[in-house]
């Protein structure tokens, strides 16, 4: 009996790892197996997935490894049937001779009707870096100088004539700050609004400008992130600023007031990585709901005694 309980679990397992291998393959080549340093490697990525998959993005910085990345284009996708195929072309370089690899590319993908992400990645490809040949026999020739015409008046006349706008530039800040501090009025102390107001103002002063909706997709991204990671430093004192979208996830796991929307959290920070490092082409419901999860995520932590004060602040306008 226990024999044959292993047998089905087994089988079960088996039968999830070969449905995950079936919603994306990856095909990893090199044009050439050995290159020199400073040369350029086109690697080509061919990714093949099934109709259930809605996006694939590389996940690419601006280095893998000991490699650069130089430039990533991605070919539009081929639907044929319940198959879909896309070819990825990425530029590297390497500065160092070595006898290595290139680093696994990792791939974030999405299946239909599905928050979370998912991850696949390319085998290492071999490869030999060997350094730039010289000869040592060759000739060595000597750097001529460069020549030194002789100076004549108009030489220095612009320098003069510099000298002259600084100094004058310089006479008339000097007046100004005393000036400025003779009428100063005194400080007054302004109290800050809590991390939570300042966030949702921020969200609403955001979506005002419109951003995607001209084209400004990236910005657009980049400005919900910053609200977002400011609002965690402001409300949970973690620096969030400093650090990378994993790092974050990682230390909200441990905030009761963020489990509840961890998942949304997760596929927003995975979405906006995609858009400002992968150049991910979102969709406008993509645009929505990730404005739609910072408001959640916003309003999901504020305290319980200042939901009244916001409350009264969304009515009021």
């Amino acid at each position: 009996m226990v024999r044959r309980f292993e047998m089905v679990l087994v089988a079960v397992l088996f039968l999830g790892l070969h449905v995950r291998a079936q919603e994306v393959q990856l095909h990893a080549s090199i044009d050439s197996s050995t290159a020199r340093v400073g040369e350029w490697i086109h690697l080509r990525v061919t990714v093949e997935s099934s109709s259930s998959v809605t996006s694939v993005s590389p996940m690419l910085k601006d280095s893998l490894g000991a490699f650069e990345v130089l430039q990533v284009h991605g070919s539009p996708a081929e639907i044929d049937g319940q198959s879909r195929r896309q070819t990825w072309d990425i530029r590297l370089t390497s500065f160092e001779a070595t006898e290595g690899a290139i680093p696994s590319v990792v791939f974030g993908y999405a299946l239909e009707g599905e928050s979370t992400p998912r991850y696949a990645s390319t085998p290492p490809i071999p490869i030999s870096i060997k350094p730039v040949e010289f000869d040592p026999q060759g000739d060595i020739k000597d750097v001529k100088p460069p020549l030194t015409p002789p100076w004549a008046f108009e030489d220095f006349l612009p320098y003069g004539i510099l000298i002259l706008v600084l100094a004058a530039l310089g006479a008339g800040y000097y007046y100004y700050r005393r000036w400025r501090k003779q009428v100063k009025e005194p400080e007054r102390f302004v109290p800050q609004a809590p991390p939570h107001e300042q966030a949702l103002f921020a969200l609403r002063s955001l979506e005002q400008k419109r951003l995607w909706q001209q084209g400004k997709v990236k910005e657009y991204y980049s400005e919900v992130t910053e609200i977002i990671r400011k609002f965690f430093e402001g409300q949970f004192g973690i620096i969030a600023l400093e650090m990378t979208s994993d790092e974050i996830l990682q230390q909200m796991k441990s905030v009761p007031e963020a489990r509840p929307h961890w998942k949304e959290m997760n596929t927003f920070f995975l979405v906006a990585d995609l858009v400002k490092f992968a150049k991910h082409q979102a969709t406008p419901a993509e645009h929505e709901n990730e404005m739609k999860w910072a408001y959640a995520m916003v309003r999901s932590s504020v305290p319980k005694a200042a939901e009244p004060r916001e409350e009264a602040t969304v009515n009021a306008r």
